[in-house]
């Protein structure tokens, strides 16, 4: 599993299923698997703002952390 982090908030994904795209300055990352964006996560008054796709499972792990699964 890989990790990425936005402020205090850590993302774990697959990199064997997902590609992520990850723009710290901006506070948003793109989870992507092919062509298609399965996840967008925003950082909005530092609170985690989720955009899915239907293909996508966000389990919450703890109170900062979060894995991120592809449904292929």
């Amino acid at each position: 599993m890989k990790k990425i982090k936005i402020e205090k908030t850590n993302f774990e994904y697959n990199e064997d299923d997902m590609t992520c795209f990850f723009d710290n300055g901006n506070k948003r990352a793109a989870f992507i698997r092919g062509d298609e964006i399965q996840l967008i996560i925003d950082l909005v008054d530092h609170e985690v703002v989720f955009h899915p796709d239907v293909r996508v499972n966000i389990y919450e792990i703890d109170d900062n952390s979060y894995r991120i699964e592809s449904f292929y």
